[in-house]
């Protein structure tokens, strides 16, 4: 159980971090351009 959640948690890790990075290249191009 405990393994099969921790896989969970790290998968939504992984869908939340690319929103992120693609937000923060947003963010540095609008401050760069």
């Amino acid at each position: 159980g405990d393994h099969t959640v921790y896989l969970g948690e790290v998968a939504a890790a992984n869908l939340e971090r690319p929103a992120d990075i693609l937000t923060d290249l947003d963010t540095s191009m609008e401050y760069g351009g």
